[in-house]
């Protein structure tokens, strides 16, 4: 029996471990922020975890951009809050800027973002991280195998994983978070480097276990921008983008009137590409690297500039976002927008012919990454693998791209590899849930065929998955299975949502004449109409803060509290109608079941290409069938007579997920 005892020397950022006996654990293999949500949430769920990792002062690494959040991903950070994650309040103590994007737009993709001094967050996350022992211990080693081991009815199930220096682990689960380190290069011009970071070696050993346990595998490519020199830097000109007034953090613990940043704030600068970048550019796409190859693909959410140049002829120019990496006076400068992977000496001419960057100096070049990665179809909604029990992949290695959606697939995998240590059943997160369960459900599903990226458009619930709200949709989930750190946790939702519950209340009670209203200030139609305050939230003609301060209870919330109250009267009749919706279309599709033996070779009148996806992602619900690009009408007709409905499985969402259901009602 194998246990092990780990030290971690916060004040150096060294991690030494001795090695002892014990058997049963959670093994995490890989640091970034996937590895970080999963190994803390098997911790907290009482699972002897380890998390495994080439450094433990990697931990924290903010590998690309200095910055989380954005479209979408804004909204990933409050839902990973919700279920007790780390990587929202670690950055609301490590920002120096705070900046909520689509303000003058509807609250549904309203999306906070900020941006970290990275030596600060990582300093952060690994304190963090040393909270949750005994039940976490760090270990620093390389993992080049993964052995299994078959039950009576032959199927697999992860027992172990073997470290390079041939000490090997006993499993109970193993969860990969290895982002773009599987069989990886980095390319800057012809010059090509074996590494998945700068200066850091890749896995190859462990790419061939997947593929040798049987995972079909494929090749994705990303990239990141130079770092510049700040002393070379001249913003005097550019556009200054300042954060909010009034800052709006990650966590739900520190969303409130009374929240300060504990950093001081910078702000970020904005310029654009010039016709003479575009035309440096062109007359050196001859010197870039095989990254531009068709058979490997890169993102198209985020795109180098190469790729911006060619996609794009008609376009004379592109915004760069100039971000400050930290708060000192030596930290660098990121140009969010000059991704490429050219020769070092043509990155040089390309980016002094951006405004503010005539005379910048490159500290690091840009350079590009292919590496392999999983294809996601082979994995359960539990992101547990179908082929091997208590195997688990996210982040990167599933084919994403960025913190947040690699966070987001850690902690439900971690979840899931904690309950599944613990002999527990698991936990999934519906599509009309969250928007990580969006993400998962398209990645399982539909596969990837480039770097996904979550935005809230791939919602159909967007009006209902929003960030201000995640608390109310995932809180007593996270209770439930005792995921939360502390008791204050709790305590802060419930008054949240009891005040917000009996403010509500009152607004729906308040109910007037048009003449009465007009009487309180409000233009409302003279119908002979009687209407509540609560549907009078609703009118855009008027004004949502002077409706709800006709209450006397509303005048007694906090700010931020009376917002929430605002933005749910405002989406109330949409998100009725939305909800009947639903209620017809999404329970009928995701409680009618496939039975999980069913055996598609006997189907009749399928394509073969139709078998073949029938066969790796074996759909669970009618539902999931719908989302398969490929499959026909008939073969859904086919299906639907050997499906099943499942009423358990509908009252069992609404009893986890019940605040969301009911909170209109």
């Amino acid at each position: 029996m194998m246990f092990y005892k780990t030290i971690l020397h916060t004040s150096r950022r060294r991690f030494s471990t001795n090695l002892v006996t014990n058997k049963g654990h959670v093994v995490v293999i890989g640091g970034g922020h996937a590895g970080v949500e999963a190994a803390a949430a098997s911790a907290r769920l009482g699972a002897p975890t380890i998390l495994l990792t080439r450094s433990g002062n990697d931990i924290g690494q903010m590998s690309c951009n200095p910055a989380f959040g954005g479209i979408g991903k804004g909204t990933l950070m409050r839902e990973i809050d919700a279920l007790g994650g780390v990587v929202s309040a670690v950055c609301d103590d490590s920002a120096i800027q705070f900046h909520v994007l689509n303000r003058s737009k509807g609250a549904a993709v309203w999306s906070p973002r900020a941006q970290m001094d990275r030596s600060i967050f990582k300093s952060n996350m690994q304190k963090r991280m040393s909270n949750y022992r005994p039940n976490l211990h760090i270990l620093e080693g390389s993992a080049v195998d993964i052995s299994t081991k078959a039950d009576a009815s032959g199927n697999l199930s992860c027992s172990s994983v073997k470290l390079a220096d041939g000490t090997e682990i006993e499993a109970n689960g193993v969860v990969i978070t290895t982002g773009t380190f599987l069989g990886a290069n980095i390319n800057v011009g012809s010059k090509q480097t074996p590494a998945g970071r700068l200066g850091e070696a890749p896995s190859f050993p462990l790419s061939d276990c997947l593929r040798r346990l049987g995972f079909q595998m494929g090749r994705l490519k990303t990239g990141t921008p130079p770092r510049i020199h700040p002393k070379t830097v001249d913003v005097e000109n550019l556009s200054e983008q300042l954060g909010d007034g009034v800052p709006e953090a990650f966590s739900f613990r520190n969303l409130n009137d009374n929240f300060l940043p504990k950093l001081p704030q910078r702000s970020c600068y904005k310029t654009h590409t010039t016709e003479q970048t575009h035309m440096r550019i062109r007359d050196n796409l001859s010197l870039a690297p095989h990254m531009l190859a068709h058979d490997i693909h890169s993102p198209r959410y985020c795109p180098s500039l190469e790729a911006k140049v060619t996609r794009f002829p008609e376009k004379s120019r592109h915004i760069v976002w100039l971000e400050p990496e930290g708060l000192s006076p030596d930290s660098f400068w990121y140009p969010n927008g000059l991704s490429n992977s050219m020769p070092e000496e043509v990155q040089k001419m390309i980016i002094r012919t951006v405004p503010g960057l005539e005379n910048a100096e490159l500290v690091r070049p840009a350079y590009g990454v292919m590496y392999d990665y999983v294809d996601p179809r082979q994995l359960h909604p539990t992101l547990e693998t179908k082929n091997i029990r208590k195997l688990f992949t996210a982040g990167q290695l599933n084919g994403t791209t960025g913190y947040e959606e690699a966070a987001a697939q850690g902690i439900i995998a971690g979840i899931n590899a904690g309950l599944a240590a613990l002999g527990k059943g698991p936990i999934t997160i519906p599509r009309n849930a969250a928007l990580l369960g969006v993400m998962i459900d398209d990645l399982i599903t539909k596969g990837v065929k480039e770097p996904y990226r979550v935005f809230t458009s791939r919602s159909e619930y967007r009006l209902t998955t929003r960030a201000d709200n995640a608390d109310l949709r995932l809180m007593p989930l996270t209770k439930s299975l005792e995921l939360l750190d502390d008791s204050s946790q709790w305590e802060n939702f419930s008054t949240t949502k009891s005040s917000m519950d009996a403010v509500i209340s009152d607004l729906k009670n308040k109910i007037l004449s048009s003449q009465q209203w007009a009487k309180l200030g409000l233009s409302v139609p003279h119908d002979g109409k009687y209407r509540s305050a609560w549907q009078l939230l609703s009118f855009t003609n008027l004004n949502a803060v002077d409706i709800a301060l006709t209450l006397p209870s509303a005048k007694e919330l906090p700010r931020r509290i009376l917002e929430r109250v605002i933005i749910e009267g405002r989406y109330a009749f949409y998100i009725g109608r939305q909800a009947s919706q639903n209620k017809l279309l999404y329970y009928r599709d995701e409680s009618t079941v496939i039975p999980p033996s069913f055996d598609y070779e006997k189907l009749q009148s399928v394509s073969a290409e139709e078998l073949m996806l029938l066969k790796t992602i074996r759909p669970a619900t009618i539902g999931q069938l719908k989302r398969i690009p490929g499959i026909k009408p008939s073969t859904i007709i086919y299906m639907l007579r050997h499906a099943t409905h499942n009423p358990k499985k509908e009252t069992w969402m609404q009893e986890v997920f019940k605040p969301m259901y009911d909170f209109h009602s």
